[in-house]
């Protein structure tokens, strides 16, 4: 559990919804507290994924504030991928805020040139994690929206781009898979 900071500060993440603005603020008045404010600001993306283009502008500001936002939406995205309701009927919220998360780790990295270190989350073990867990009707379109923004730099024969599109072309040609599935590996791959 990470201490919470000050309540003014508390107060400015709770007005994010309303005017986004105030990211910049946030973001250079919370150095003791940045890893609590880096979560409550992922959680305040998924309910709100409308904010997604405001955050993007203030964050790309910040290189080490960028950084510790990369790393709590993959501590999120494990949390979600890892919950007991993320495959039955009730998770299609987690699968959902999942693809949120998608969004903004593909805008903050690979949009970037910047490529997921595999330490914090290595796509193609989650996907074959995935595959073997019945996982994939959420990590599919996770993983589609983070390498959907990719910039041309991760075109193949890039080989960390590479390797996660041939893990995806044999997913998609398994037999008996979801079509939602299927559009979401030939989205990527066309």
């Amino acid at each position: 559990k990470l201490p919470a900071p000050h309540p003014r500060v508390c107060k400015l993440i709770q007005q994010i919804p309303n005017d986004p603005s105030v990211i910049s603020s946030i973001i250079s008045s919370t150095d003791p507290h940045i890893d609590w404010v880096a979560l409550h600001l992922v959680s305040t993306i998924q309910d709100h994924p409308k904010l997604l283009d405001h955050v993007l502008t203030a964050l790309l500001g910040s290189t080490q504030f960028t950084k510790i936002v990369i790393q709590a939406a993959i501590f999120e995205s494990i949390q979600l991928i890892t919950s007991p309701q993320f495959t039955t009927l009730e998770g299609s919220f987690a699968r959902r805020r999942l693809s949120i998360l998608g969004k903004l780790l593909g805008q903050l990295t690979l949009a970037n040139n910047k490529m997921i270190p595999g330490r914090y989350l290595d796509l193609k073990q989650l996907l074959l994690f995935a595959f073997s867990q019945g996982k994939l009707l959420g990590v599919v379109p996770f993983v589609a929206e983070i390498l959907c923004v990719a910039s041309p730099y991760f075109n193949p024969p890039n080989p960390y781009m590479s390797g996660l599109l041939q893990v995806l072309a044999s997913i998609g040609l398994t037999d008996l898979l979801k079509l939602s599935i299927k559009n979401d590996v030939f989205r990527v791959l066309h």
